[in-house]
């Protein structure tokens, strides 16, 4: 089906288009399955809490080579899956065919990429600057539409919902201004340390893809209603750019206490906007196709009625909002050499890729050999749902590399449905 092709390519166009993610977060802290917010020093906090600026760090000054986190993740196949039934050539049965079905959830195929950076930023005390990628994107199919492709219209007089994709994106570059203020320091009331922050985010948008409307239904034909013919209707738009600009502000506060808690409150994007002015255009297809004969495949008889349009033109300049979302985290040291932390995320928005979905995630980062950290966490719900990260460090005191990895539904690349993988070097002195 002529719909179905394109459909699905623009599916894999909006995989394959990788862009930034959204919080700019280092090694360290993905290794911790991104539940360090209450515990981080220096250019740790970048996308993160911004009050931590004020906590006591051994360094005054930090200079971030690089850090890189790159992500491929979808929500119903494995690795091993993937492996053997898309990559060998093999005919699959209707026993292959159930098994790729029944792993696509009610929700539909869904498949996120991205890939964060953060580089040429330095700190001071409360005081911090860095260049950074932001950005997200996603992209989702209704659940009937790989069913069509693997059994066909099999069920007679059956609607298939073939038009409920979503899905957007967006990419640009911030210039992310943070600072903090000590607001109490010592030991009243078994508090040791309350700070306040704030980050101002400076973007400059390189693009954004965002899904506006989609429907569609395929009306199977029905002989017992004397009905031998198909009917399709679908419509799709969405709206495009290539430049904008943008702002973001982000609001923090840490305090710690009795000297092993730390808790910490952070709003991201409490209020900001990018202003899409580059090339603004919008895009409609629709295809309404009556009466199309049903064999193994859709056929255009003679009386088919096919109407197809394909049309882009410009548009205004429109603005999207970032994603709001409110994160709440402590850190306990438990022992010397042995660090827990906890987090609670809720994203208050969906715009640019947000999402809803509330996430809770644990980690511990163990450090009797100093040198050699190691780290842990539980990540639950969110974007990419349940999640096991793992990493370690190297920490030569004026230097610092960092490696992390997350598997996405499953302990092991092979049986995961996707994978993280982080590096971030800093000096520091």
């Amino acid at each position: 089906m002529k719909i179905v092709a394109r459909i699905l390519i623009l599916f894999l166009m909006m995989l394959f288009e990788t862009l930034p993610a959204q919080q700019t977060i280092d090694a360290r802290g993905t290794a911790m399955a991104f539940s360090n917010a209450a515990d981080t020093r220096g250019l740790e906090q970048v996308g993160l809490n911004p009050a931590t600026l004020a906590l006591r760090n051994t360094y005054r000054f930090e200079f971030n080579i690089l850090s890189i986190n790159a992500t491929a993740k979808n929500n119903s196949f494995s690795k091993t899956q993937y492996d053997k039934y898309f990559t060998t050539g093999r005919f699959l049965n209707e026993s292959d065919k159930n098994d790729i079905l029944n792993s696509i959830p009610d929700g539909g195929l869904r498949g996120d990429l991205s890939a964060r950076a953060n580089s040429l930023a330095f700190y001071m005390p409360y005081f911090s600057l860095s260049l950074a990628f932001l950005g997200n994107a996603f992209a989702k199919l209704p659940e009937d539409l790989p069913e069509l492709l693997f059994n066909g219209n099999a069920e007679e007089g059956r609607q298939y919902k073939i038009g409920d994709i979503d899905g957007d994106g967006w990419g640009g570059l911030g210039i992310l201004i943070s600072g903090a203020y000590p607001v109490f320091q010592g030991d009243k009331y078994w508090w040791n340390n309350v700070a306040v922050g704030a980050t101002v985010k400076l973007i400059a948008g390189l693009g954004v893809f965002e899904i506006v409307d989609s429907e569609g239904i395929l009306y199977n034909f029905d002989r017992s209603q004397d009905r031998y013919y198909a009917r399709i209707e679908q419509k799709f738009e969405a709206r495009t750019a290539e430049g904008g600009k943008g702002f973001g502000f982000d609001f923090g506060a840490v305090g710690k206490f009795r000297e092993k808690w730390t808790v910490g409150i952070t709003f991201l994007n409490i209020f900001g906007s990018v202003r899409w002015s580059g090339s603004p255009e919008k895009h409609i297809m629709s295809v309404i196709a009556d009466s199309l004969a049903i064999s193994e495949t859709f056929v255009e008889t003679p009386d088919s009625v096919v109407t197809d349009t394909d049309t882009s033109y410009s548009i205004g300049k429109f603005s999207t909002g970032l994603p709001k979302v409110l994160d709440l985290a402590a850190s306990y040291q438990a022992l010397p050499f042995l660090l827990v932390t906890g987090e609670y995320e809720q994203g208050l928005t969906k715009s640019m890729a947000g999402t809803t979905t509330p996430r809770f995630a644990l980690g511990a980062e163990y450090s009797q050999l100093p040198i050699l950290p190691v780290r842990a966490g539980l990540s639950l719900g969110g974007r990419f749902g349940t999640s096991l990260a793992f990493g370690f460090g190297v920490n030569l005191r004026n230097w610092i590399m960092d490696l992390a990895y997350i598997a996405y539904g499953g302990v092991f690349p092979s049986s995961s449905k996707g994978i993280s993988l982080a590096f971030t070097t800093r000096l520091r002195f």
